[in-house]
């Protein structure tokens, strides 16, 4: 009886403080994916006919190792960062993470129904799932792991665990993801349509499209942006990079043809200098682009929050990086078209419309 109370103490005071009630709420919702994750296994034991299959080493095992590696990282603190100031808002955003990627990766789960499976499988009687959460995201189930993971790594204010995710857990995904998609292709040819309109992880589609932008205003956005960081650099102004992140976000949200220093020069200048020469664009290359500008910046500002020393260093590295972007030669975009052709190509070209 005493062990009992005992343990009743301890509940009710973890449950009076916000961060007891944080780590009940990610326990809780990482139960019940693994619950989830149980279940398919069991309705997976069925006979089916398998059409095609492959194995791949980023299956259930593999990212119970993750998950095992990233409770340690959790569990004895190991690359925690104490910010004060900006626990509550970053605590919230990842609970809000966590608790979305649980539903989204249970009601995935729901909707795949019987094609789930460990490896990468094709059933004779396979179907296409594009109805419900597909609607939203391309891969749920991974999609979910991943906000999960950058989530919980936000709730505990541990800066190796958000790392591990990004630079482990999330190309991870993508690998798994892509051969999926080519088995899908084979077994289904409207694949590739669905594949163009709905966004691999995130909400937002990095589907083949391309869009004209005047050069001057294009060269003005790159400009402008390097130049911002090379004065917060100068001056030891973290809002100036906060400003950044937030430009290269709504960047990734509106598209390039509609981010702010391109729409600050169309409203502008451009007004009384007309555009004579053009640059075609690939819209989701410049997304992704913008997207790993927006993640570096945002990586800038943790790290001088946390280690003034570290993260004034590794605003210089990221002010070079821009600096080689803004000279025409931008490495994220090279990378985004080197990953979906598997080789790289011009990204722009130069129109003459006089």
């Amino acid at each position: 009886m005493n062990i009992v109370h005992d343990i009743m103490g301890r509940a009710v005071r973890e449950l009076q403080t916000f961060e007891g009630w944080a780590r009940l709420i990610v326990t809780l919702c990482m139960l019940s994916v693994l619950a989830a994750v149980f279940m398919n296994f069991q309705l997976a034991q069925n006979s089916r006919a398998i059409r095609a299959k492959r194995k791949s080493i980023v299956e259930t095992g593999s990212m119970l190792g993750f998950l095992a590696g990233f409770y340690l990282l959790i569990r004895f603190r190991v690359g925690v960062y104490d910010l004060p100031v900006i626990y509550y808002p970053g605590a919230v955003i990842g609970l809000v993470l966590v608790v979305i990627g649980a539903v989204v990766n249970i009601t995935g789960r729901f909707a795949l129904g019987k094609n789930w499976g460990n490896q990468v499988i094709i059933y004779e009687d396979h179907s296409l799932v594009t109805k419900g959460i597909y609607r939203v995201v391309r891969h749920p189930l991974y999609a979910s792991l991943i906000w999960m993971f950058l989530g919980a790594a936000l709730v505990f204010q541990n800066g190796l665990a958000l790392l591990a995710a990004l630079m482990i857990f999330i190309p991870g995904m993508f690998y798994r993801a892509k051969q999926e998609e080519k088995a899908l292709l084979v077994r289904f040819p409207d694949y590739q349509k669905y594949r163009n309109t709905v966004g691999m992880f995130f909400p937002i589609s990095m589907g083949p499209e391309t869009v004209m932008v005047s050069r001057q205003s294009f060269a003005f956005c790159r400009i402008s942006l390097t130049a911002i960081l090379w004065l917060a650099l100068v001056l030891h102004n973290l809002w100036l990079v906060v400003a950044v992140f937030a430009l290269l976000s709504l960047s990734v949200i509106l598209k390039v043809q509609r981010s702010p220093m391109i729409q600050l020069y169309r409203q502008t200048i451009q007004r009384l200098f007309p555009a004579q020469k053009f640059e075609m664009l690939d819209v989701a290359a410049m997304r992704f682009a913008h997207g790993t500008g927006a993640l570096m910046s945002l990586v800038v500002i943790l790290a001088i929050l946390t280690s003034p020393a570290i993260g004034w260093c590794s605003l210089l590295a990221f002010c070079v990086i821009k600096t080689i972007s803004a000279f025409g030669f931008c490495p994220a975009s090279k990378l985004f078209v080197c990953m979906r052709n598997g080789g790289c190509c011009a990204l722009t070209r130069a129109v003459d419309v006089r």
